[in-house]
């Protein structure tokens, strides 16, 4: 036996720590839609890349998760996982460097790093059994309790098995669940409601061009994202969103910014401010999607550029306000994703450059909105003749209208930016007239005025406005 070198020391981490580290700041829900983002991977793999282009290129395709307290299973039709992927790298706690050339890096995935599914299983408990079959192969790969105890090997053992024509895909088994996922999983916590309205968000894109996601036997229905427009096939003014679309670095960018609802009078900003101490802001906000998976859902802080670079903050009066921004690409790590996959990355020059767009499609409306505020008698009338449209319906209409597009010269060079002549107002003729009176004051004067004490503040200060305008113009 060779004489061991005394001097020799072992640096190799112990996969308790390795294993904490790795899943101590990813949130449960995160580690679930990690999993759900890998059955898409895997799809994308088995799809050819002539369908993916089509209007509903996931159609029967889906991906079922079931969990209670002793396990969680996500199980899916997605292609399976190859053999050969399955020995080199799909177990390894990272992503090997691969030649550009490399099959993996011509797919618009999200998975970068290489930890998703491994993070999500050790998030969740102590031992698992991964099952995959393509058409052609299959294998299991069972992860034993025992292994996470022994730093001295960190090798998994692969049983070939059959491939099945019929059902090509993969099922995740994880048992020895922890205690506080238990705890998460059993009902009382709300996590279940919680997670199918994230899913519905997050996979929205996914789900509408076919995909199926079942959360214990319940199917989870995508939540649109819309705007409301004019007529764009015969555009020539008034309210429609702000556009600009590009190929920047090899990565193609969509955006549109504008309103998905009319926007609101001050007494219904009143009567909503009233009802909630904290105010609610709907669907208004950024979504940032990347490859089809929405990252960040109706964001209205600085990382999508509002209360920064001229934007004002986020208030009430702008919650008629949305945007959508899509970036996709073959090559993930382009991407302005973060380790989680569910944030932005700041850091990543090219998100810093299109939030310059997103910033200027953003005033746009803001500006609008304020001058709409002087004149609320033509609310009505700039609204009268839109019409809501989905964001695929607009991205139909963009490239099939008679828009009058302006090529990007400065800073976003290969791109073109749609702006919407709004609706102009002539003269100054109006006022807004608002101010504060108690609760008990207000009801006090409406039951005066009414008979009702429940009549909306707004319209108890236009009356007193109206009463007294009358008796000053008789003296």
């Amino acid at each position: 036996m060779p004489i061991q070198d005394q001097n020799v020391i072992n640096g190799s981490p112990t996969k308790t720590f390795f294993v904490r580290t790795l899943t101590r700041d990813i949130e449960l829900k995160d580690a679930l839609l990690d999993l759900l983002d890998n059955c898409v991977d895997g799809l994308m793999r088995s799809v050819p890349k002539a369908k993916l282009a089509g209007a509903k290129p996931y159609a029967g395709h889906w991906a079922h998760i079931t969990f209670n307290r002793e396990k969680f299973v996500i199980e899916d039709n997605c292609g399976g996982i190859d053999t050969n992927l399955a020995r080199t790298s799909a177990f390894r706690m990272g992503r090997i460097e691969v030649s550009p050339g490399n099959k993996e890096r011509k797919l618009p995935t999200v998975g970068a790093y290489g930890i998703g599914m491994k993070r999500a299983i050790f998030k969740m408990g102590r031992s698992c059994t991964v099952t995959s079959r393509t058409k052609s192969e299959g294998f299991e790969v069972v992860i034993p309790s025992t292994w996470l105890k022994d730093d001295t090997s960190w090798d998994l053992h692969l049983k070939p098995l059959q491939g099945n024509r019929s059902i090509a895909g993969t099922r995740i088994e994880i048992r020895d669940l922890h205690e506080s996922i238990r705890s998460q999983f059993i009902g009382l916590s709300g996590f279940e409601a919680d997670f199918v309205g994230v899913v519905s968000q997050q996979f929205a894109i996914i789900m509408k061009k076919g995909f199926e996601v079942k959360i214990n036997n319940t199917r989870v229905k995508p939540k649109p994202f819309r705007f409301i427009s004019v007529d764009l096939d015969a555009y020539e003014e008034g309210v429609a969103p702000f556009l600009f679309k590009g190929i920047i670095d090899d990565v193609k960018i969509d955006l549109s910014v504008g309103f998905y609802k009319p926007v609101p009078d001050l007494a219904e900003i009143e009567e909503e401010e009233e009802e909630s101490a904290t105010f609610t802001a709907d669907e208004s906000g950024w979504n940032v999607i990347c490859n089809d998976r929405v990252i960040l859902t109706h964001d209205t802080t600085y990382v999508t550029g509002w209360g920064i670079g001229g934007v004002p903050s986020f208030h009430n009066q702008f919650i008629a306000i949305a945007g959508t921004v899509r970036f996709t690409a073959i090559d993930a790590s382009k991407l302005p994703l973060t380790t989680t996959k569910r944030g932005v990355d700041l850091n990543n020059v090219l998100f810093q450059r299109v939030r310059d767009k997103m910033q200027e499609g953003t005033k746009l409306f803001t500006s609008f909105t304020n001058r709409l505020k002087k004149v609320p008698e033509e609310r009505k009338k700039v609204f009268h003749e839109t019409a809501s449209i989905d964001y695929d319906q607009l991205e139909e209409k963009r490239d099939s209208a008679n828009l009058k597009w302006v090529t990007d010269r400065v800073r976003l060079v290969g791109g073109k930016t749609f702006s919407p002549k709004l609706p102009s107002f002539t003269g100054d003729r109006f006022r807004v007239v608002r101010f504060s009176k108690s609760k008990e004051d207000v009801q006090t004067v409406a039951a005066f005025l009414f008979d009702d004490d429940s009549v909306s503040p707004g319209e108890v200060g236009k009356a007193c406005f109206d009463r007294v305008l009358e008796e000053a113009l008789k003296a």
